[in-house]
């Protein structure tokens, strides 16, 4: 598995603030992510692992890799603050696999790395925040190993474009899934056990990729 840091990113753009068109401040933050310095394509030491604009709001969110950690972020951070317009929060990650396997118990075998890769028409982030109400941790350990397993199988055994980090120290996780056709937004759901309280669970927030 991968040592490097992960982050999430939530861009919000303010048009009262902003001094540009939202389509130009988009533009100005997908071509930091591709053409800055710390993206070299021979040793990177930041990589955007997913870029999406959400239908509807003018909002971008990114998932940021670093190998140099807060240095890095720090950077990535003070260029964002010079954008006229855009407030912004970070959210650290850990890859969902090293925590299904070191923490969950999950088979090591469903645990690789996520192939990172989103390749259907209609994307959907997910934030799933887990609860385990009048049980306990021992059983709801179990049962988020038996959840975990049957999404990771999903992914291992079908051609399922999905990828998930779990919300460092916080008992979330935020899913992403690529679909061909609209209607199935909501299919995962019933792989889900309803004896968790999956709050927030399958938002219609469609995703554009960048």
């Amino acid at each position: 598995m991968s040592k490097t840091l992960l982050y999430l990113l939530d861009i919000r753009i303010d048009g009262h603030r902003a001094k540009t068109g939202l389509k130009e401040v988009i533009d100005m933050i997908n071509g930091y992510f591709k053409h800055s310095p710390l993206h070299n394509e021979d040793k990177p030491t930041m990589t955007a692992i997913h870029k999406f604009k959400i239908t509807g709001e003018p909002r971008v969110i990114i998932v940021l890799e670093t190998l140099r950690g807060e240095a890095v972020l720090e950077m990535v951070t003070s260029w964002l603050f010079t954008l006229s317009g855009c407030n912004f929060t970070c959210t650290p990650l850990t890859d969902y696999e090293v925590f299904a396997k070191d923490v969950l118990g999950v088979d090591a075998d469903l645990c690789k790395p996520s192939p990172r890769k989103l390749n259907r028409k209609y994307t959907y982030w997910n934030d799933l925040t887990i609860d385990y109400h009048g049980m306990t941790w021992e059983d709801f350990k179990q049962l988020w190993a038996k959840e975990a397993s049957t999404v990771l199988r999903l992914r291992c055994e079908s051609d399922a474009s999905i990828d998930l980090f779990k919300i460092k120290n916080c008992r979330k996780v935020s899913f992403i899934k690529a679909l061909k056709i609209y209607k199935n937004a909501t299919c995962l759901k019933y792989h889900l056990n309803p004896k968790v309280n999956y709050l927030n669970c399958f938002l219609p927030h469609c995703y554009f990729k960048m």
